[in-house]
C-alpha cells in the first residue's frame, strides 16, 4: 500500500434473521467469542487473527438514537503503519448489523501487502427446517443487479 492516507470501503453487510431468537445476527456476525464483525484479511502473508491479539485495541460506542447504537473498533500493527477501523451499526430491534472495514496507511511507508480480505468470515448455521435469510448490499454497483436463473 502507498504511503499517505488510504482508505478502502470494504463491503456494507447487514445480517438478519427470521424465525430466530432475537440477537442471531449479532451472534452470527461475530466470532463467538467478543461482539467483533468477524472479517477475513491477510497481512504480510500473515491472517488476521494471528496478528491481532499482539495489535493494539480501542473501542468506542455511542446510542445514535432509540434504534441504533454506533460501535468503532480500531486495531493497529504496532510494527508498521497498518490500521484498521470497524465501523459497526447495531439495529437490536431487527436483530441486525452492518458494518464498513478501513484500511488506512498512517505512516510515510508503504505498508506490507494486504490480500484475501473477505468482510465475513463464519459458518452460518441453519438447515431446511430452521432457516435463516441473509441480506446483503451490492453498494459498488450502479446499476440494478438482474437475478440469473439457473
Amino acid at each position: 500500500m502507498r504511503a499517505g492516507v488510504f482508505r478502502i470501503i470494504l463491503v456494507f453487510c447487514c445480517l438478519m434473521s427470521l424465525g430466530m431468537a432475537a440477537g442471531f445476527a449479532g451472534d452470527l456476525a461475530t466470532d463467538g467469542k467478543e461482539e467483533r464483525p468477524s472479517f477475513f484479511f491477510r497481512y504480510s502473508e500473515q491472517p488476521f487473527e494471528r496478528l491481532q491479539p499482539a495489535w493494539s485495541i480501542t473501542e468506542t460506542c455511542r446510542q445514535l438514537d432509540d434504534k441504533r447504537l454506533q460501535r468503532t473498533i480500531a486495531y493497529r500493527d504496532p510494527n508498521g503503519p497498518l490500521s484498521v477501523r470497524c465501523d459497526i451499526i447495531d439495529y437490536p430491534s431487527l436483530s441486525a448489523r452492518e458494518w464498513v472495514i478501513w484500511f488506512e496507511n498512517c505512516g510515510v511507508d508503504d505498508t506490507a501487502i494486504i490480500d484475501q480480505i473477505q468482510s465475513l468470515s463464519t459458518i452460518l448455521p441453519g438447515s431446511p427446517q430452521d432457516p435463516f435469510l441473509l441480506h446483503y448490499a451490492l453498494s459498488f454497483y450502479r446499476q440494478p443487479v438482474k437475478r440469473q436463473e439457473k
